[in-house]
C-alpha cells in the first residue's frame, strides 16, 4: 500500500467491510470498488494512490460533466426556512466581507465551467480574474476580456491577491506538492481560500471514487500547515457539509500532528451509511421508493438498489425538480410524498426537513 499523500507515514486499510457501489463527483453510479485508508501519524484518510484508482480516475475527468442534473446551475445551499442560494454566493460574501478584500488579482484554481469566477465578477468587479484548469476543455467559456485562463502554472508570471481551490483540493493525486506551486503564485501578504467535503458531517462523501483524501478540520489545518501555510480561519459554519479554510503563507512550517480519531470516525460514518442503505432495500421490498435529493447521496442509493425498486427523486431546487435523473422524475417535495422517502442526508439535514414538512 502507498504511504500517506501529506506526512508520508504508512497506511491502514479501513477494516469496515466498504463493498458496494461508488460513485463520481459529477453524480454518476461508478461500478468500481477503491480502497479506503488512514494515516497511522496524521490520520488523514485518503485513497491509497494505486494504479488501478488513477486509471479509473482519469476516465471519470475524460467524461466530467459537473451539475449534471437539471439546468446545469451549481448546487443551492437551503437554510432553515428553504430559503435557498448558490453555493458560489454565500462563500463568496463569507469570504469578501470577512476578509474586506474586494480587488486585486484572484486565481480561481481547478475553475472548470468557471461558475464560481462568474459569481465572483458579479459580486466584486474590482478583481482582475484568472481560471485554472488542466483540461482545455472550457477555455472557451472561462476566457474572455474579463478573465484569464491557463493550463500551466509556468505560463503564469504574476502573483495573486487570492488563490481559491472550490471542490479541487480532495481530487488533487499530491497536495503537497501543489499546494507548494501554488504558494509560488501566491502574493506576500495573499489568501489561500480552500473549500472541501467534510466526511464527517456528510458521511455519503466517502462513497466518491474520484476524491483522493477525505478531511476532518485538524486533517486539513495539518496537511495546508505541512506545506507552509499558516491558517487565518478554518470553520464549518459557512456551508453544511463542507470545511473552509482561509491561510496566509507562514513564516516557519509549524504542523503538529492531530490526534489519530479517523478509524472510529470513518466507522461511524459507514455504518451511517450501512443503515440508510438497509433502510432503502427494506422499504423497497414493500413498495417503489421516493429518494429525496439529486446528487452524491440519492446517486449512491440509487445505484447500490435495482431500478424498479426507485419511484421518483425529490429535490427542494426548483431549477432540477421537472427534470429526469436515472430515468425517474424530479419532484418538488411535499409531507405525502415524503411519506414513502429514504433521505440518504446527514442526520442533521434529515431532522430539518421532517421538522420543516412538520413529519
Amino acid at each position: 500500500m502507498s504511504d500517506c499523500v501529506v506526512c508520508d507515514s504508512s497506511l491502514n486499510q479501513i477494516k469496515h467491510n466498504y463493498d458496494f457501489n461508488l460513485v463520481t463527483s459529477d453524480c454518476r453510479i461508478w461500478y468500481k470498488r477503491a480502497q479506503l485508508a488512514y494515516c497511522n501519524s496524521c490520520g488523514l484518510v485518503q485513497r491509497p494512490r494505486t494504479a488501478e484508482w488513477r486509471e479509473e480516475c482519469i476516465k471519470i475527468y475524460s467524461d466530467y460533466e459537473p451539475y449534471r442534473q437539471g439546468a446545469r446551475e451549481e448546487p443551492k445551499t437551503f437554510d432553515s426556512r428553504g430559503l435557498a442560494e448558490s453555493r458560489s454566493s454565500k462563500l463568496l460574501k463569507y469570504f469578501l466581507s470577512e476578509f474586506n478584500i474586494y480587488e486585486g488579482e484572484w486565481l480561481d484554481y481547478g475553475c472548470g465551467d468557471g461558475s464560481f469566477l462568474r459569481m465572483l465578477s458579479s459580486l466584486a468587479r474590482g478583481f482582475r480574474l484568472s481560471g485554472f484548469d488542466v483540461s482545455y476543455h472550457n477555455k472557451s467559456i472561462v476566457e474572455n476580456e474579463k478573465t484569464s485562463f491557463f493550463s500551466n502554472l509556468s505560463n503564469i508570471n504574476k502573483d495573486f491577491q487570492v488563490i481559491s481551490l472550490i471542490h479541487v483540493f480532495e481530487h488533487l493525486d499530491k497536495p503537497i506538492e501543489e499546494l507548494l506551486a501554488l504558494k509560488q503564485c501566491l502574493h506576500d501578504d495573499g489568501l489561500l481560500l480552500i473549500q472541501v467535503p467534510s466526511y464527517e458531517l456528510h458521511p455519503f462523501d466517502l462513497t466518491v471514487y474520484d476524491h483522493g483524501c477525505f478531511f476532518s478540520i485538524e486533517t486539513l489545518t495539518f496537511t495546508l500547515k505541512n506545506a507552509g501555510f499558516e491558517v487565518v480561519q478554518i470553520t464549518s459554519s459557512v456551508i453544511h457539509k463542507e470545511i473552509t479554510a482561509v491561510c496566509k503563507k507562514a513564516i516557519v512550517n509549524s504542523g503538529v500532528v492531530p490526534k489519530n480519531t479517523s478509524e472510529q470516525l470513518v466507522e461511524s460514518s459507514l455504518m451511517y451509511l450501512d443503515r440508510i442503505l438497509s433502510e432503502a432495500i427494506e422499504h423497497s421490498k414493500l413498495s417503489p421508493i421516493n429518494i429525496f435529493g439529486t446528487s452524491i447521496g440519492a446517486t449512491w442509493l440509487t445505484g447500490n438498489l435495482e431500478r424498479d425498486k426507485i419511484r421518483c427523486y425529490l429535490d427542494e431546487d426548483l431549477s432540477r425538480v421537472g427534470h429526469i435523473l436515472f430515468e425517474k422524475d424530479i419532484l418538488a417535495p411535499n409531507a405525502e410524498l415524503l411519506k414513502n422517502a429514504i433521505l440518504p442526508l446527514s442526520k442533521d439535514i434529515v431532522n430539518l426537513i421532517r421538522r420543516r414538512f412538520k413529519l
